[in-house]
């Protein structure tokens, strides 16, 4: 699994992925929560179960501006509609 981070490693193993991993194809995208990290060899083990990636997503009272980082899942509701995208609220 490739997150984005250089010299980071993650695992999926099969046990862990969704009951339809048939479906699933090299370079697609997947949701996955954090399991296990091993600071030692910079990895990390994940899970990609639909019910442990909704609990996992984030809630806006625990999250600060500055804790956001590129690729992380928010919970946003569309405030309105702009000339190239939408406006979204999150973070209270």
């Amino acid at each position: 699994m490739s997150a984005g981070i250089n010299g980071a490693h993650f695992w999926l193993p099969s046990k862990a992925l969704p009951t339809n991993k048939a479906e699933l194809e090299i370079g697609q995208p997947i949701e996955c929560v954090t399991t296990a990290v091993n600071d030692g060899a910079q990895s990390a083990t994940l899970r990609a179960h639909p019910k442990a990636v909704y609990e996992a997503l984030t809630r806006s009272g625990n999250l600060a501006f500055t804790s956001l980082v590129p690729g992380m899942l928010v919970n946003c509701v569309v405030d309105k509609k702009v000339e190239n995208g939408v406006l979204v609220n999150f973070l209270g």
